[in-house]
């Protein structure tokens, strides 16, 4: 199981726009939220995406807090090979019979010793 740790920003007006020339999603990266409780998602919940300054930084320098979010295809991906699971999961079944007929066994045979001892 993988989590990843991430951030709320503020989504109403004053921490996320559109920028009107180039129509990409930017946040204000001034307007993190804190005192969340929720700072933990699972893998599977996530999207990949980056930060960058939207082309138009360069001609309006007051934008500085403002980062544009661009979606990304994942370039790899950590892949839980179901086979391989299920091939351990056969191992400690087959390690656990084999130490339940270990102590099968040992009982039997303890038995067999006191029935000797009871007959001398």
């Amino acid at each position: 199981m993988f989590l990843f740790k991430y951030y709320w920003y503020d989504t109403t007006n004053k921490g996320i726009r559109v920028d009107p020339h180039y129509g990409l999603v930017e946040i204000n990266s001034k307007a993190r939220l804190h005192n969340v409780n929720n700072v933990f998602v699972f893998a599977k919940q996530c999207q990949q995406f980056y930060y960058t300054y939207t082309p138009s930084f360069i001609k309006d320098r007051s934008r500085v807090d403002w980062v544009s979010i661009l979606k990304m295809k994942p370039s790899g991906r950590v892949k839980l090979v179901q086979d391989e699971l299920v091939s351990w999961l056969n191992h400690i079944e087959l390690l656990l019979r084999l130490t339940w007929i270990k102590i099968q066994i040992f009982v039997f045979s303890m038995i067999v010793l006191l029935m000797l001892m009871q007959r001398s």
